[in-house]
């Protein structure tokens, strides 16, 4: 019973068509000021914002927070979210005219299976590939911004540690959308994600003033 509750609770974007997309940020404090996730120049010099639809994927140990949005709702309110093979168009601008004849990278591209790792915990040698990592990301991309950001957001996974202001911001933030769950990662773990963050000790009424309220 025990496995089926944790199910249930944390998979229940199910109920949708669609799993989850994920952002790997480490802006969080403005994106939460500013309730907006905002397209920014990508690795091939477009201007989006990056997905993946793999909770396994760490932007190589680059995790500090990550925005888990509910893409049905996103869809629903028109934003065309699409899938991107970005090492291909990574290389051939790194690669030039000749990038299909470099040996390097014949062939490769995130809708080959070839070129896609499986996730295991076997104890056997790993074969590097210099442009591996983008296989794993199973990237998606948006070209517009998300307004009302918090509409969309099932959770915020968090795998630093934050100060009192990022606190006090996350408490704010999830008094206008209650919908968001605030759940603690870690960077080689990041799939694991049945520890909620405990902000319950600012959830208490006090006199104190918002932080989106304070003047200096």
């Amino acid at each position: 019973m025990k496995y089926i509750k944790s199910y249930k609770l944390f998979e229940s974007y199910l109920k949708g068509g669609r799993q989850p997309l994920y952002h790997i940020t480490r802006y969080l404090e403005d994106i939460l000021k500013d309730d907006i996730l905002k397209v920014s120049s990508t690795a091939d010099h477009e201007n989006a914002i990056c997905f993946t639809r793999s909770s396994t994927y760490n932007g190589d140990n680059t995790i500090d927070y990550r925005l888990v949005l509910d893409d049905d709702k996103l869809r629903k309110d028109g934003y065309n979210i699409v899938p991107y093979d970005e090492q291909m168009n990574y290389v051939k601008n790194a690669l030039g005219k000749g990038y299909h004849k470099d040996k390097r990278v014949k062939g490769k591209s995130k809708v080959n299976y070839k070129w896609r790792p499986p996730k295991h915990k076997l104890d056997i040698p790993k074969v590097e590939d210099e442009y591996g990592e983008f296989n794993l990301e199973y990237e998606e991309r948006l070209y517009k911004d998300i307004g009302e950001l918090g509409k969309y957001l099932i959770a915020i996974d968090i795998s630093v540690d934050i100060d009192k202001k990022m606190e006090y911001m996350l408490v704010d933030y999830i008094k206008k959308y209650p919908n968001i769950k605030v759940i603690n990662i870690s960077q080689d773990k990041p799939w694991y994600r049945e520890e909620e963050y405990d902000l319950t000790k600012h959830l208490i009424p006090s006199k104190r003033k918002l932080v989106s309220q304070k003047t200096t």
